[in-house]
């Protein structure tokens, strides 16, 4: 796992970098500005940026770059900044926001923190895309069938479902499981648990993962980072409103 560093102070590079290599962090990326990294795609990396010397563009840049790179973990080292500003950005592509880059303990566990939390989530996409590449052997009236059992259907209601025989939904699970070489439906059916699964975690962007540091105090309002964004519930009508 990369780590990267982005501060101006060489002074400061050096002393992370070196406590960082004594526990077992070795490559590393480490730039005084956003525009000495290396251009292109990024790698897995955790990313160490100190906030306050970054232009407007540089913050929204590496916000975006965050949201768009599953496995780039963004840790700012921000000492004063307000509860909302925090907030803001932990539902903005931050993973995490440390108040002070001489705490060098609470950086390493930070670090690591989110380096096991990259490693688990690049196994997770790597199980994502296999699992992609087995149902993409279907044919579109097999994947019908197979979302059909998914959701519980025996043979003679995904059948009525899609207007074919029973007989029919019995050859195409034959084939499924011919062109997958699954052993059984019962695996074709936990693959695609799985991918729906990972859609909807898309879908709603888990923010789970997204913590403070223990050490870190805003100066206003307390922060509750392991809240998810909620929506507004929407208005009932009248005639279901409580008195």
């Amino acid at each position: 796992m990369k780590i990267g560093i982005i501060m101006p102070c060489p002074l400061q590079q050096q002393s992370i970098s070196s406590h960082l290599r004594g526990h077992h962090h070795q490559d590393f990326m480490i730039a005084e500005r956003l525009a000495d990294l290396p251009y292109g795609p990024w790698p897995d990396m955790v990313l160490l940026a100190d906030w306050a010397f970054l232009s407007p563009s540089e913050r929204e840049f590496l916000l975006k770059k965050s949201c768009a790179t599953p496995c780039l973990a963004l840790i700012v080292i921000a000492p004063f900044l307000s509860g909302d500003d925090a907030h803001q950005l932990l539902h903005s592509g931050v993973a995490d926001i440390l108040s002070s880059a001489s705490d060098l303990t609470g950086l390493t566990i930070a670090v690591q923190r989110h380096s096991l939390s990259l490693s688990s989530r690049r196994q997770w996409l790597c199980d994502q895309e296999q699992a992609a590449q087995i149902l993409h052997h279907l044919t579109p009236r097999e994947q019908d069938i197979l979302r059909a059992l998914h959701g519980g259907s025996s043979n003679k209601i995904a059948a009525r479902l899609l207007g074919i025989s029973p007989r029919t939904v019995e050859v195409h699970r034959a084939n499924m499981l011919r062109r997958t070489g699954m052993a059984s439906i019962a695996d074709l059916l936990k693959i695609q648990s799985q991918m729906d699964q990972a859609r909807a975690a898309l879908e709603r962007r888990n923010y789970g993962g997204l913590v403070l540091h223990e050490n870190y105090a805003p100066n206003h309002a307390p922060i509750e980072p392991h809240l998810a964004p909620r929506a507004s519930p929407p208005d009932r009508p009248s005639s279901m409103r409580w008195n």
